[in-house]
């Protein structure tokens, strides 16, 4: 290996190591800005956590725009104070805002873009709520004899089998046994068939 070679990979690996405890000390976010229809990790939240994770390290970020032919595309550089940065790349995709002028929509569509990428870049995850509410739901499930004996129909048996911790074999298996027995059931029904 030449001299450059070797002191490339000795930047590169100091790099590496520094961005590692750095994405340590990023929790994930949580949505606390409301859209229309859902909920969202804004960007002033995202720099905050990057900022607060990057503080006592060598590391840094900037972004900027590229103009390329009609698109243009933010680029995410992170780097080190040894020299060595990463780049991304993330296309700047034109929002269609009903009651924003050219200049405002393309503010909006770099906001999007910024806080897309920077989570992308440091490997920040957003919080998702809902999952997170039904897997501590779930969690905290233990589906009783008196629930299965209580359903009535394939959905409401294939809801409790969701709902069975993993401990609950046995009453996996009875509402199994249950499920076939109202498909038997509804066949025999549909068929008109004749039991006796």
């Amino acid at each position: 290996m030449t001299q450059s070679t070797e002191d490339n990979l000795k930047l590169k690996s100091e790099f590496y190591k520094e961005f590692i405890a750095v994405q340590k000390r990023i929790s994930s976010l949580g949505k606390e800005q409301k859209g229309y229809n859902y909920s969202y990790a804004d960007l002033t939240q995202t720099i905050d956590a990057i900022k607060e994770a990057i503080a006592d390290s060598q590391i840094g970020y900037m972004q900027s725009i590229e103009k390329q032919d009609s698109s243009s595309t933010l680029v995410t550089t992170i780097f080190s104070s040894n020299g060595y940065e990463v780049k991304s790349y993330y296309p700047i995709i034109p929002l269609k805002m009903k009651s924003a002028n050219e200049v405002q929509s393309f503010g909006a569509s770099v906001t999007y873009s910024k806080r897309y990428a920077l989570q992308a870049a440091f490997g920040i995850a957003t919080e998702d709520s809902d999952a997170a509410e039904i897997k501590s739901a779930k969690k905290n499930t233990h589906v009783t004899l008196s629930q299965i004996d209580a359903a009535e129909t394939k959905e409401e048996l294939k809801f409790l089998w969701r709902q069975c911790s993993q401990e609950q074999d046995k009453e996996r298996e009875l509402i199994t046994q249950k499920a076939k027995s109202i498909v038997v059931l509804a066949e025999c029904d549909a068929n008109e068939v004749d039991l006796y």
